[in-house]
């Protein structure tokens, strides 16, 4: 057994083009604590070391990045800007490389130190003392935004529960999987308005309440709660419905001299 496996371990190089789009998306691993600062300060010169699960995690996070539906997500944070381009683009071929090569990379380590995983990265794993509440609140929150909402409400209640899930200690271990789902499903009514009757689609916080059977102090008390934990805030772009994501204000702000400024509003070759 090589020394990296043994130690359960790896290294490796990352640098160039496949370096600017693993720093592009490093923020998408709240999983692993220190792991985006890590790589935001490693400058390609020497090898990056990283643990199997952390290589486990990068290899899911660019799976999902090169398999978005809507194209390659090639985010900017200086002014904050999000683009998708196609699988053409320079810039999803230099992920591309990158993923096969951690992949490739990940598969030897876990054949050699003959863990045991699953045949595709889930970014959705949370420890397991706390997946059957998971499994719990995904499934009741799947079939409310099914029956009330959409499938938008659906993924990002699937996601902020994956995030509470992941938690040390986890919230969601204790009390009723009712009383969290209702609370997940209120948090990201809360951020995206979803009692506004301008809205679409569009329902009052009681009748939420009432769908899961808990009381509005409970439901009031988990969506404090999660908002908390989270740091949640109105129009938060984390979780922002998709489709509202281009028309969220809050996108698009960028801060010059002290002063919040919309970037939509700046000459194109400024934006640029």
């Amino acid at each position: 057994m090589d020394k990296c496996a043994a130690q359960k371990t790896c290294r490796v190089v990352v640098e160039g083009a496949e370096l600017i789009e693993l720093k592009r998306h490093a923020h998408q691993i709240p999983e692993c604590p220190g792991l985006d600062r890590r790589i935001q300060r490693y400058g390609g010169s020497k090898p990056l070391g990283v643990s199997l699960d952390e290589l486990d995690w990068l290899v899911a996070v660019l799976d999902a990045v090169l398999h978005d539906p809507k194209g390659y997500p090639c985010v900017e944070y200086e002014p904050w800007t999000l683009e998708y381009v196609p699988p053409t683009d320079e810039r999803c071929v230099a992920c591309r490389q990158l993923y096969e090569r951690l992949k490739q990379e990940s598969e030897r380590l876990f054949e050699v130190v003959g863990k045991k995983r699953s045949k595709e990265p889930n970014p959705r794993r949370v420890p397991a003392k706390v997946q059957p509440m998971y499994d719990a609140i995904t499934a009741l929150t799947d079939t409310f935004c099914r029956e009330h909402l959409n499938e938008e409400y659906a993924e990002l209640s699937r996601r902020l529960t994956g995030v509470l899930g992941r938690k040390r200690p986890s919230p969601i271990a204790r009390s009723k999987v009712e009383s969290w789902a209702c609370g997940v499903v209120r948090a990201i009514d809360w951020v995206n308005f979803l009692s506004d009757p301008s809205q679409t689609p569009h329902m009052k916080t009681e009748a939420v309440n009432e769908a899961f059977g808990v009381s509005s102090a409970t439901g009031a008390a988990k969506l404090k709660k999660i908002r908390d934990t989270l740091k949640l805030m109105p129009m938060h772009p984390d979780w922002t419905l998709p489709s509202k994501l281009e028309d969220n204000p809050l996108v698009w702000m960028v801060e010059i001299d002290g002063i919040a400024m919309d970037a939509r509003t700046f000459p194109k070759e400024t934006q640029q």
